[in-house]
């Protein structure tokens, strides 16, 4: 896209005389949000998150037509999918801090960046923001500041942001690239008030809540969707008609935009000796770093420079799989969804013929004497019938073929392998003897998905953790102490940067702490090269995960050096 910078200066000429005056800068914004929504809607399908979400929450409804049938669910792919971004997000990233200028680690700045990074429970986030990539397709780590945090001192945060609340670039390939993004929040004008208290005062929710629906007799409308809806039982189902719709909670909807503004300001000065004097003109970028706009109900909150750092946007993407040339890649949840579907639809069939139709039927000769409305079939019944007469016989259908029963297993499993979730990989060893080593070997080799989602994670986690340092490079002006409570009691301080030192120093993380590994094998592999010296009892300890790893160490160093002053006592006597 071209200068999104003149776009928001000059991109609406003036309205025509009469007509209500609406802000450039608003009506700008709401050209690039209506550009990036429709794309979205192209590559992902109009309400896709909002999909997703219903498909997470099982509260997507496959069909609006009465139905007999009980309906089955079986959240397979649910399960696959938090077990994914478990492994995923389960080791803790390991940052390496470097002075360019000397070239060394700055081991103490590290520890307090760890523990900060504890503290804000990043991992969680991260964990949040895998979610939002394998259903969804993708997910955001927002990084920002509250100068209210840790009690005034201010706190530099990391939090997740629901994928549907974001509009970014439609231009744009990845989340370095892109020339603007904008960002929704909901909040209540109290709220607005509070963090702008010059511009953000009187604004109200436009917002009503729709009229009440049609009373229907017998029927409660507070428990019913928009339409009419049968009560709970056999036939129940989802409402008919359009569905009510949300409720006004008061809330607003604050939008923040971040783009690259190519607006310049031009300084005149007078250069030159008396007799000889010249104006000088010095053009040079308004906002260097990026411009920042906050709007809500057609107001201007705020209008500024960009407050991240480099001219970076806050947003840090999360992706599920690669993407091929565009911003947003294709939903795993997506490739396997029909499957699990169909299993479930065949699982209700299953269900509805062994209760209603694999039903036995009594066939009652006339010569009984038994009629039809006096029978009742109920087990241990004593009934007399005319003699010389045939015995009341019940007649069962035929079963169903094996396989319709055995199908929706098979489909559940093709959508396990599809997903990257094998037998293998579940622990199962194949046919005839493997060795430890080979098991571990084809573990690892089913594993494929799980690595490339690693690789790309590897790709955000570093993002994150630069956007992080830096933004505690720039607003902790003050020296903060930050507290590691996992082992033992220590205090890490984190001395003040400055903005002018921001560049001297290089933010790398570790690869192999975010590589998702097998914890059997690892565990494997600790007494070996624990046996081989090649690591000491604290770093084993704390491989295999025990609680108190650093206390059992330091008791395993006591021992031995009663050990030792022992054995020489020996000697001496």
């Amino acid at each position: 896209m071209a200068s999104v910078g003149r776009t928001l200066t000059h991109f609406y000429s003036e309205p025509p005389q009469g007509t209500q005056i609406v802000d450039v800068r608003i009506k700008a914004i709401d050209e690039l949000q209506r550009l990036s929504r429709e794309y979205r809607d192209r590559t992902l399908g109009p309400d896709w998150f909002k999909q997703m979400r219903e498909m997470y929450d099982l509260s997507d409804v496959e069909t609006s037509s009465p139905s007999f049938r009980p309906r089955i669910r079986v959240p397979q792919l649910q399960v696959l999918l938090l077990s994914e971004a478990t492994d995923l997000s389960d080791n803790t990233p390991r940052v390496y801090i470097v002075d360019k200028r000397d070239g060394k680690r700055d081991e103490a700045r590290e520890r307090a960046f760890q523990e900060h990074w504890r503290e804000g429970f990043v991992n969680e986030e991260l964990l949040y923001s895998q979610l939002y990539a394998l259903f969804g397709g993708l997910g955001y780590i927002q990084v920002g500041f509250d100068p209210r945090g840790r009690d005034g001192r201010g706190e530099v945060w990391a939090h997740h942001r629901d994928p549907a609340t974001v509009f970014p670039d439609p231009a744009a390939k990845n989340d370095r690239d892109w020339s603007y993004v904008i960002i929704e929040d909901r909040l209540y004008p109290g709220q607005v008030a509070w963090l702008y208290p010059e511009t953000g005062r009187d604004i109200e929710a436009r917002g009503t809540a729709p009229a009440a629906p049609p009373t229907i007799p017998g029927i409660n409308p507070a428990d019913t969707g928009y339409g009419f809806e049968l009560p709970a039982g056999p036939m129940s189902y989802g409402a008919l008609g359009v569905r009510r719709a949300p409720t006004g909670d008061g809330r607003v909807v604050v939008r923040t935009t971040f783009l690259l503004d190519s607006t310049v300001d031009v300084i005149e000065r007078e250069v030159g000796s008396d007799a000889a004097k010249r104006v000088s003109r010095l053009v040079v970028p308004k906002y260097p770093n990026g411009r920042m706009v906050v709007d809500c109900e057609g107001r201007v909150l705020a209008d500024g420079p960009n407050p991240v750092p480099k001219g970076w946007f806050p947003l840090i993407r999360v992706l599920g799989l690669p993407t091929l040339g565009k911003f947003y890649p294709p939903p795993p949840a997506r490739f396997t969804y029909d499957l699990q579907l169909l299993a479930q639809r065949m699982l209700t069939q299953t269900f509805e013929n062994a209760v209603r139709l694999n039903n036995g039927i009594w066939f009652i000769h006339a010569s009984t004497g038994i009629t039809a409305e006096d029978f009742g079939g109920l087990p241990a019944e004593v009934r007399i019938i005319n003699p010389n007469s045939q015995v009341p016989q019940c007649v069962w259908p035929n079963p169903m073929p094996e396989y319709m029963t055995q199908l929706p297993a098979l489909l559940l499993q093709l959508q396990k392998e599809l997903q990257g979730f094998t037998p293998t990989r579940a622990g199962e060893p194949g046919a005839g003897n493997i060795s430890p080593d080979l098991f571990e070997a084809s573990v690892f080799r089913s594993q494929t998905l799980t690595r490339l989602r690693g690789r790309l994670f590897a790709r955000s986690v570093q993002q994150l953790a630069e956007m992080m340092f830096y933004m505690m490079a720039r607003f902790y002006v003050h020296d903060q102490e930050f507290y590691s409570l996992s082992e033992k009691f220590e205090q890490h301080s984190w001395k003040a940067v400055g903005e002018e030192a921001m560049g001297s120093y290089r933010i790398q993380v570790d690869p192999a702490s975010i590589r998702p590994l097998s914890q059997a094998g690892l565990r494997n592999l600790v007494p070996q090269l624990r046996e081989l010296g090649l690591i000491d009892a604290k770093r084993a300890l704390q491989l295999l995960e025990l609680p108190g790893a650093e206390e059992m160490a330091e008791e395993i160093k006591n021992e031995r050096l009663l050990a030792a002053l022992s054995a020489v006592r020996e000697r001496r006597r």
